[in-house]
């Protein structure tokens, strides 16, 4: 968990710090990101946690559409 979080706060910062990121960069944020929440919603099976992972990637999806088109999804 406390990982997840660190990676957060790192892109998080970075997008606050620099440009608008490319394409290329965005990726490299849900990438991490689409690991980052499966992990965690395999290594702890409560129904909260399979929750936010579920809302979390609902939210990674509608970022992708929107940012980067829906070919990235595919």
């Amino acid at each position: 968990m406390a990982a997840f979080v660190a990676i957060q706060i790192f892109w998080a910062v970075t997008w606050c710090t620099r440009p608008w990121p490319s394409r290329r960069m965005s990726l490299a944020f849900v990438i991490p990101a689409d690991i980052a929440i499966t992990a965690m919603v395999l290594l702890d099976a409560s129904w909260l946690l399979a929750l936010f992972g579920l809302s979390f990637f609902s939210m990674l999806s509608v970022y992708l559409t929107f940012f980067d088109g829906p070919k990235a999804l595919a």
